[in-house]
Protein backbone atom coordinates (compact mmCIF):
# COMPACT_ATOMS: atom_id res chain seq x y z
CA UNK A 1 0.00 0.00 0.00
CA UNK A 2 1.47 3.32 -0.76
CA UNK A 3 -0.14 6.13 1.79
CA UNK A 4 -1.27 9.37 -0.09
CA UNK A 5 -1.26 11.57 2.77
CA UNK A 6 0.85 11.80 5.93
CA UNK A 7 -2.24 11.78 8.15
CA UNK A 8 -5.48 9.93 8.54
CA UNK A 9 -9.34 10.44 8.63
CA UNK A 10 -10.86 9.59 11.32
CA UNK A 11 -14.85 9.06 11.07
CA UNK A 12 -17.11 10.08 14.54
CA UNK A 13 -20.53 9.71 14.22
CA UNK A 14 -22.11 11.92 16.66
CA UNK A 15 -24.98 12.96 18.57
CA UNK A 16 -24.36 16.26 20.18
CA UNK A 17 -23.00 17.99 17.57
CA UNK A 18 -23.30 21.36 19.06
CA UNK A 19 -21.35 20.06 21.93
CA UNK A 20 -18.68 18.25 20.09
CA UNK A 21 -17.78 21.21 17.48
CA UNK A 22 -17.97 23.73 21.24
CA UNK A 23 -15.39 20.66 22.89
CA UNK A 24 -13.35 20.29 19.83
CA UNK A 25 -13.00 24.03 18.31
CA UNK A 26 -13.30 26.08 20.92
CA UNK A 27 -12.48 24.41 24.15
CA UNK A 28 -9.33 22.56 22.38
CA UNK A 29 -8.74 25.11 20.04
CA UNK A 30 -9.07 23.18 16.54
CA UNK A 31 -9.45 24.29 13.23
CA UNK A 32 -13.59 23.71 11.69
CA UNK A 33 -12.31 23.36 7.93
CA UNK A 34 -15.30 22.17 6.32
CA UNK A 35 -18.89 21.36 6.74
CA UNK A 36 -20.16 19.06 3.97
CA UNK A 37 -23.76 17.90 4.00
CA UNK A 38 -24.26 14.22 2.54
CA UNK A 39 -27.45 12.31 1.25
CA UNK A 40 -29.81 11.21 4.30
CA UNK A 41 -30.30 14.27 5.97
CA UNK A 42 -26.24 14.12 7.24
CA UNK A 43 -23.70 16.50 7.59
CA UNK A 44 -19.99 16.38 7.77
CA UNK A 45 -18.07 18.85 9.81
CA UNK A 46 -14.56 18.43 9.52
CA UNK A 47 -11.77 19.40 11.86
CA UNK A 48 -8.15 19.56 11.58
CA UNK A 49 -5.88 17.92 13.54
CA UNK A 50 -2.33 18.66 12.08
CA UNK A 51 -2.02 16.24 8.71
CA UNK A 52 -5.26 14.41 10.12
CA UNK A 53 -9.00 15.11 9.55
CA UNK A 54 -11.58 14.36 12.54
CA UNK A 55 -14.73 13.44 10.83
CA UNK A 56 -17.70 14.19 13.18
CA UNK A 57 -21.00 13.19 11.31
CA UNK A 58 -24.39 14.85 12.22
CA UNK A 59 -27.51 12.95 11.44
CA UNK A 60 -30.59 16.06 11.61
CA UNK A 61 -33.14 12.69 11.70
CA UNK A 62 -31.76 11.36 14.76
CA UNK A 63 -28.04 9.69 14.98
CA UNK A 64 -27.55 5.92 15.29
CA UNK A 65 -27.83 4.74 19.36
CA UNK A 66 -25.01 5.38 21.47
CA UNK A 67 -22.53 2.31 22.67
CA UNK A 68 -20.62 1.89 25.80
CA UNK A 69 -18.65 4.82 27.15
CA UNK A 70 -15.11 4.17 28.43
CA UNK A 71 -11.79 3.22 26.89
CA UNK A 72 -12.42 -0.60 27.86
CA UNK A 73 -16.45 -1.64 27.73
CA UNK A 74 -15.64 -2.90 24.42
CA UNK A 75 -13.14 -3.91 21.96
CA UNK A 76 -12.28 -1.79 18.35
CA UNK A 77 -11.57 1.86 18.32
CA UNK A 78 -11.64 3.26 21.90
CA UNK A 79 -9.80 6.46 22.16
CA UNK A 80 -7.30 8.41 19.82
CA UNK A 81 -4.67 10.18 20.73
CA UNK A 82 -3.49 14.33 20.16
CA UNK A 83 0.21 15.18 20.60
CA UNK A 84 0.63 18.72 21.83
CA UNK A 85 3.02 21.12 23.68
CA UNK A 86 2.44 22.40 27.23
CA UNK A 87 0.20 19.34 28.29
CA UNK A 88 -0.06 20.80 31.91
CA UNK A 89 -0.86 24.37 30.50
CA UNK A 90 -3.58 22.84 28.33
CA UNK A 91 -5.25 20.66 31.52
CA UNK A 92 -5.52 23.41 33.78
CA UNK A 93 -7.39 25.21 30.55
CA UNK A 94 -9.79 22.81 29.91
CA UNK A 95 -10.20 21.99 33.72
CA UNK A 96 -11.20 25.67 34.22
CA UNK A 97 -13.31 25.38 31.28
CA UNK A 98 -15.45 22.15 33.99
CA UNK A 99 -13.80 19.54 31.45
CA UNK A 100 -12.94 16.47 33.72
CA UNK A 101 -10.18 14.35 33.32
CA UNK A 102 -10.69 10.15 33.63
CA UNK A 103 -7.15 9.72 32.89
CA UNK A 104 -5.41 12.83 34.99
CA UNK A 105 -1.85 13.93 33.99
CA UNK A 106 0.86 11.35 34.53
CA UNK A 107 3.62 9.55 32.88
CA UNK A 108 3.07 6.74 30.60
CA UNK A 109 6.43 5.69 30.00
CA UNK A 110 10.08 7.89 30.38
CA UNK A 111 9.25 11.16 28.81
CA UNK A 112 5.79 10.68 27.55
CA UNK A 113 3.14 12.63 29.67
CA UNK A 114 -0.69 12.06 28.78
CA UNK A 115 -4.04 12.59 30.33
CA UNK A 116 -7.08 11.66 29.21
CA UNK A 117 -11.06 13.13 28.70
CA UNK A 118 -14.14 12.77 26.79
CA UNK A 119 -15.97 14.68 24.76
CA UNK A 120 -19.85 15.08 24.53
CA UNK A 121 -20.76 11.91 23.42
CA UNK A 122 -18.12 9.94 25.68
CA UNK A 123 -15.43 9.59 23.06
CA UNK A 124 -11.86 9.38 24.66
CA UNK A 125 -9.44 11.81 23.74
CA UNK A 126 -5.70 11.37 24.82
CA UNK A 127 -3.64 14.34 24.92
CA UNK A 128 0.11 13.51 24.98
CA UNK A 129 3.37 15.71 25.48
CA UNK A 130 6.83 14.05 24.99
CA UNK A 131 9.73 15.84 26.97
CA UNK A 132 13.19 15.59 27.01
CA UNK A 133 14.21 13.42 30.13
Amino acid sequence: MDVAKPGIDLGVLVRDIEGCLRFYCEDLGLPKVAEIPFPGNRTMHRIQIGDSVLKLMQYQDGAPPAGPTGREEQAGIRYFTIAIHDLPGVIARLEAKGHRFTVPLRQSRPGVWIAMLQDPDGNTVELLEQREE
